[in-house]
């Protein structure tokens, strides 16, 4: 696909998502209206049949929780964090009898000792990166490497156009300073706007 036609199609795209993503930006947890093709990615990169514990932080509308449900083994304590009130409500709908909970990622170690946890082996995400201030950034990032134990896996996905920009640019070099590993998929053109999938080993 031209990137002048690619480029058409996000103008046009409109949801209702993406209209209370735009309206409540400083709320918002996640990036809205993730498809089919990046959860199959996202899904197929973590080693998520060895996680015995695996959190989501942004579940958004569910879109990803619904497919991390159909893959997890069942005995995987499986949690999602959500900043968005309504985003919370859809994903519980969506996905009856996950564990979602209220409240910014960079709690996320509150909820696994809530369960009993002190690290988790996965932890996916698709937080808006590039539209936090550089102390959120780091708040964030701090508290996800702080849970996970050696080897454990970071997947989180990324604006493609994002990586141009400085906020974009300086989450690469985060993850690079604090992970061992970090990968990064071809292009997802199908989603709107297109992302990538970085993939961070510890």
């Amino acid at each position: 696909m031209q990137p002048v036609a690619i480029l058409a199609i996000f103008l046009n795209w409109r949801t209702s998502s993406l209209d209370r993503f735009i309206r409540n930006i400083n709320k918002t947890g996640a990036v809205s209206c993730c498809s089919e093709d990046v959860a199959n990615a996202l899904t197929r990169e973590a080693n998520l049949a060895a996680s015995k514990t695996v959190v989501e932080l942004g579940s958004g509308t569910g879109a990803i929780t619904k497919k991390l449900v159909e893959v997890l083994p069942k005995d995987t304590l499986f949690l999602a964090l959500e900043l968005n009130d309504k985003f919370v409500e859809e994903t519980k709908k969506a996905c009856p009898g996950v564990l979602v909970y209220h409240d910014s990622a960079e709690n996320v170690k509150v909820y696994l000792n809530k369960h009993g946890k002190e690290t988790c082996d996965c932890i996916i995400s698709t937080l808006p990166w590039t539209l936090f201030d550089n102390d959120l950034q780091d708040r964030i990032l701090n508290a996800i490497y702080d849970v996970l134990p050696e080897g454990g896996e970071f997947l989180t996905v990324a604006y493609t156009f994002a990586a141009l920009l400085p906020a974009g640019k300086r989450f690469r070099g985060l993850i690079d300073k604090r992970f061992k590993k970090v990968s990064r998929t071809k292009p997802i053109w199908k989603n709107l706007p297109p992302v990538y999938v970085y993939h961070c080993k510890k």
